[in-house]
This record gives C-alpha cells, structure tokens and sequence, in this order.
C-alpha cells in the first residue's frame, strides 16, 4: 500500500514537473518568436517537459494497477476470513452433539465444505440424517 502510495505522489510531481517544463518551453518560444535565434532551449524544455509528463502519467497508471490488485487481494482474504468463521462456528455448534456417528457426519460435512467440495444436497441430507426419523408427538402437543 505504502509503495502504491509513493508511486502515485511521485506521478504527480514528475506530471508537475512535467508541465512546468511545458509551460517554461511555451514562454521561452514566445520569448524568442522576433528573434534570429531558433531558441532550442524552448524545444528541449518543451520535449522534457512533455517527457516528464508522460512518465508521471506511467507512474499513475502503475499506481492504480497496484490499488486494484490489493483491493481484489484484500477481498479474498475478506472471503478467506470468513470462510474460517463460519467454519469455526459449524464445528463449536458439531462439538456440543453427543452423538458420537452423528458428529463424525457432521465433521465430515463440514470438512468437505472447507475443502469446497459440493455434493448433492439430497444425498447429503440422507447422510447426515439416515433414514425416515418419524417425529414424536409428544404430549400435549396437537395434531393439527
């Protein structure tokens, strides 16, 4: 970030630079426009100036670049972070499951979505919770 920074500060006084040697050029031609004298230095100012310039204009390009590539870098360690968060929170809500083959599904579960590996929802679900569970009624509450 500091080198991005830094590239882009010395873009704009070289693109300063650069424009005041421009500027320098057009007033030395206009100084030497009566004159017998072809006034080079206004030439060689002007062409040093639009140098500068262009290479101020390179460096802020460059400096650009570089913010762009650090802010898709930080996005993924944004999605990386929160990756791990939510895996750290599966695995406290698999440790408090007493089930000792359940939580061995669940672990596996969450292992291969670490791994990013997306199986079939329904063949998941019937891993994870096998067979037909019928659920209890339990007294007191209703049927309907």
């Amino acid at each position: 970030m500091k080198q991005a920074e830094w590239m882009f500060l010395l873009s704009v006084c070289a693109m300063t630079a650069g424009v005041v040697a421009m500027l320098v050029g057009g007033v030395l031609a206009l100084a030497h426009a009566g004159s017998s004298n072809h006034g080079y230095a206004s030439l060689v100012t002007g062409l040093s100036g639009a140098f500068f310039t262009t290479g101020g204009g390179v460096l802020a390009r460059h400096s650009k670049r570089t913010m762009a590539n650090l802010t898709e870098a930080a996005k993924r360690n944004e999605d990386k972070i929160d990756a791990d968060h939510q895996l750290e929170t599966a695995t406290t809500f698999i440790d408090r499951v007493q089930d000792k083959d359940a939580k061995d599904r669940l672990n596996s579960a969450a292992a291969l979505k670490a791994l990013n590996i997306q199986p079939n929802p329904d063949t998941m679900l019937n891993r994870l919770l096998p067979g037909d569970q019928p659920k209890e009624i339990e007294p007191g509450d209703s049927a309907t």
